[in-house]
């Protein structure tokens, strides 16, 4: 079962990442087309050709036995002399060089959009999966289990609905309508005023409840009922004989430090747990629904939705390559998990899209990157050129591009110094 989950997985991020490369080098086709400079040839895939063919433009295209890369040649080293490209106004340039990135970006921001507007918007149920050990929530009764129907007299369609209500100002209760066992009940909670841990020096209130409906990795668990965990064998021992039961769980989740939790560890499907051959010997599921529900979203609806999601894939991307050594708790998946009333085919969809989505976003930021043969090098090498006002010979490019490099080096260690690399 393990190998068919890896299989599946490894294909997918093959397939994505083809996908991307196609779309990042196709922005510098059309931008080149757009402004009439003639392109020498493009490519698709590194390795050797498989397939090669030209155009009545002088375009060569061709394949290659590996399809997870490609390049656009604007020059073309069998002709001397100034080539189109090269006598094109630096703005232009400039223009064709920053389309690969910026078509990776709008297309992933596309490609949400679509899949949200056809499918729905990919949402966590309003079930409480997670209470946080001695929280309000955790001191008024709420359990895992519990099903969220209203707060403050309206009603909760799915999870993510509770921020909106729970950013209030300090002292002011939450009304709950919850449902337990077909029992409705209404609870006032009065939120925690805690230190914000993004926003250093500022507040804001915490129920202390989660709603995450996918299997938490063994590697974040720290101690279950009292007793400190090491190592992921340690974590599955502890947890196994407390399927179907609640638990408090030491864990480290959303990037937070470890913290006591309430959870329901779910029966039947922690039962892989025993299992070396499956990938749910590595987790542990804390619900026994892991399906999204997907809700309806007009067009436009659908296109704020996908900025949403694009703007935390940026700002994760940005964190993960300017704190790369800061701890991370919980990486970013590139799967999603198949519930059992959800259907293979939307969820391996859902999966792809998303996952599609965040390697483009991820292929631009690299693109940008100032080291030879990426955008960002000629981008540099641009810049230094508008600021001279001339072309300047090699050698002063490469000592822009080392000082450049060295000053970003150490503005990426000073930001990880005060960042706390130990969490």
């Amino acid at each position: 079962m393990m190998v068919i989950q890896v299989a599946l997985f490894t294909l997918q991020i093959f397939l994505a990442l083809a996908v991307v490369f196609l779309v990042h080098e196709g922005g510098h086709l059309l931008a080149a087309r757009l402004f009439r400079i003639h392109v020498a040839e493009v490519s698709f895939g590194f390795g050797r050709k498989i397939w090669t063919k030209t155009d009545r433009r002088g375009t060569r295209w061709s394949a290659r036995i590996f399809p997870f890369s490609g390049f656009v040649q604007l020059t073309d080293p069998r002709h001397g002399g100034m080539d189109e490209f090269a006598r094109a106004p630096l703005w232009r340039r400039v223009c064709i060089v920053a389309a690969g990135p910026l078509t990776n970006i709008g297309f992933a921001f596309a490609l949400l959009t679509v899949f949200y507007y056809l499918f729905g918007l990919p949402s966590s149920p309003p079930v409480i999966t997670g209470v946080l050990a001695e929280s309000a929530a955790d001191r008024a009764g709420i359990r895992p289990g519990d099903r969220i129907e209203a707060i403050d007299g309206k009603p909760v369609i799915r999870f993510e609905d509770l921020s909106p209500f729970v950013d209030r100002e300090q002292n002011v209760p939450v009304a709950l309508t919850l449902r337990r066992d077909g029992i409705a009940r209404d609870l006032s909670v009065l939120p925690d005023w805690v230190p914000d841990e993004e926003k250093k020096g500022s507040f804001r209130n915490r129920l202390g409840i989660l709603g995450i409906n996918r299997p938490l990795g063994l590697f974040t668990i720290r101690g279950v009922e009292g007793h400190p965990v090491k190592t992921e064998a340690a974590a599955r021992m502890r947890l196994l004989p407390l399927r179907g039961q609640d638990a408090t769980v030491t864990a480290q989740i959303l990037g937070d430090p470890p913290r006591d939790y309430r959870f329901h560890l779910a029966d039947y499907m922690n039962n892989g747990m025993n299992d070396p051959f499956t990938m749910d010997y590595w987790r542990v599921y804390i619900t026994d629904n892991t399906s999204y529900i997907y809700i309806n979203r007009t067009f436009a609806r659908a296109a704020l939705d996908a900025f949403e999601t694009g703007g935390r894939l940026i700002k994760g991307t940005f964190k993960a390559i300017v704190y790369p050594f800061a701890d991370k708790s919980e990486k970013m998946r590139l799967d999603v998990p198949v519930g059992k009333d959800q259907t293979f085919f939307l969820a391996r969809l859902h999966s792809f899209i998303y996952c599609t989505a965040f390697l483009s976003v991820f292929i631009g930021f690299i693109n940008v990157f100032i080291f030879p043969g990426l955008d960002g090098y000629m981008l540099l090498r641009y810049a230094t050129e508008a600021w001279a006002g001339r072309e300047r010979a090699p050698l002063y490019y490469k000592r822009v591009w080392l000082g450049t490099l060295i000053v970003i080096a150490g503005i990426i260690g000073v930001l990880n110094m005060g960042s706390g690399i130990s969490g």
